[in-house]
């Protein structure tokens, strides 16, 4: 199983782009290899104040057909 985690302290408009960039070529790969039994997951954090980066989880989530975990973690 490949698993991607996510867990970014501060990203932007810019950064945004190029993480769905990724998750769009991991997508690509994930429905290669589904036909040959890998498997993959996209885990992505977000600490518990920060409701922002829930939603953008979320919303790339549904972008991606690659299953997507989305963890609350604890504040640092």
């Amino acid at each position: 199983m490949i698993i991607v985690k996510v867990s970014l302290y501060y990203y932007n408009t810019g950064s945004t782009k190029r993480i769905l960039a990724l998750f769009r070529k991991l997508d690509e790969v994930y429905k290669k290899a589904i036909p040959n039994g890998a498997t993959m997951k996209i885990i992505w954090q977000f600490e518990s104040n920060d409701e922002d980066t829930k939603f953008d989880g979320e919303a790339m989530a549904k972008m991606v057909s690659v299953p997507f975990e989305i963890v609350e973690v604890p504040e640092e």
